[in-house]
């Protein structure tokens, strides 16, 4: 597909690995709707603390921006929008008006179809944090965008229905993230020599309050206090990149509880390390309120992982698989829980499910056959509707 009318423009307030995962979650669809033959761009903003790392596979562009990545106008998006002489504009995320205000005036402007993921974004938990700067941006700005979009991509079914209740009509394509499949004949790589040799419970993504890290320290202290074995033989790791100052909150809560021989915080990590880190891990745990489809959960899987998660992670399939062991945001019910399970023999097998999951349906190839039907669909109506839109 070389008509530039087919190509499709990503365009994200952010694409450095700060992120984390709609950034992954981006870069994924795009490698899988280039392999379907789909010409792929790719706009995001670049603030002077930037550090983008985009691949070389896509044609990237930053529109320089202030230091405030949310409020800055950036004035070179417009161009960069009609340079991309893309027929599709997917726009990813919410809540910044430079994007969103940018994106609606393209599509004022062109013939092209707008495409918006929020990402989890109007999810009832995500609407419920920072509440009253959300309702002024729907007001200002955020809900022209949203009634003039095309089509919503939805992660999953729970996220179609937070889309509907948002009262917007324009069709919701469900799609899911997916994951690229890691070789693992090679077994699980030894730990470094010197390094503590208990087992590890991993988190991994973005240090904020909503992923239910506070609770999970709360919910290990109460474990190993319960079962003193539990810490001899397990250990808590939580990786990822600090949001807002957070991680120092967090680190102050491990030492209030005594953990500090229990839990580390390696700090953000990527490429061979982040992999290194999940092959090695024993267990991976996400207790989350809100989550639009968290990728570091598929990945977990995808390393044969046995995940502890809440439902709040949009991924029943892994229940319903096996594959995934249900938590709430209470720390005694995660303590009773790990305690319960840690112990016992069954998790490797609860990987092994997970693993099987992700290469049946959470593939970027998958995922790109699909938007990249959708895209056809959304420039010729005469083809048939794929089979993913829901109208109503």
């Amino acid at each position: 597909m070389t008509d530039t009318n087919q190509a499709v423009c990503m365009l994200a307030p952010n694409l450095t690995k700060s992120a984390g995962g709609v950034v992954e979650a981006i870069l994924g669809q795009s490698q899988g709707l280039a392999n379907a033959g789909r010409n792929v761009k790719l706009i995001g903003l670049e603030a002077p603390q930037d550090r983008p790392d985009l691949p070389s596979d896509f044609h990237s562009r930053t529109v320089p921006i202030g230091r405030n990545r949310a409020f800055d106008r950036a004035s070179g998006l417009s161009d960069a929008l009609d340079e991309s002489r893309a027929g599709i504009l997917h726009l990813h995320g919410l809540w910044f008006p430079s994007v969103s205000i940018n994106a609606r005036r393209w599509k004022a402007r062109t013939t092209g179809q707008l495409v918006l993921s929020p990402h989890g974004m109007l999810d009832p938990w995500a609407l419920a944090n920072s509440k009253w700067k959300k309702r002024v941006a729907l007001l200002a700005f955020e809900r022209r965008t949203l009634n003039m979009v095309d089509c919503i991509h939805a992660l999953n079914v729970s996220e179609l229905r937070s889309i509907r209740a948002m009262r917007l009509t324009a069709p919701v394509a469900v799609i899911p993230n997916g994951v690229d499949l890691p070789d693992l004949s090679h077994g699980t790589p030894p730990p470094p020599v010197g390094q503590d040799l208990r087992k590890v419970l991993l988190f991994l993504g973005r240090l904020h309050p909503k992923k239910g890290i506070s609770e999970t320290l709360n919910a290990w202290a109460r474990a190993i206090a319960d079962d003193p074995a539990l810490g001899e033989a397990w250990r808590v790791v939580i990786a990822g990149w600090d949001d807002g100052g957070y991680r120092q909150e967090l680190e102050q809560v491990s030492r209030d509880l005594g953990l500090q021989s229990h839990v580390s915080f390696p700090g953000p990590v990527f490429g061979k390390e982040k992999a290194t880190l999940l092959a090695s891990c024993s267990a991976f745990i996400l207790a989350s309120h809100s989550e639009g489809l968290p990728m570091s959960v598929l990945e977990a899987w995808s390393y044969e992982k046995p995940v502890f998660m809440t439902s709040a992670c949009n991924l029943a399939e892994g229940f319903a698989a096996d594959a995934a062991v249900e938590i709430s945001t209470e720390a005694d019910h995660i303590s009773r829980v790990l305690q319960a399970y840690l112990s016992g023999p069954h998790l490797p097998e609860v990987g092994r499910n997970g693993r099987r999951l992700v290469e049946a349906g959470f593939s970027w190839g998958n995922v790109g056959q699909q938007l990249d039907q959708l895209y056809s669909w959304l420039l010729d109506r005469q083809r048939a509707a794929p089979e993913c839109l829901v109208f109503s």
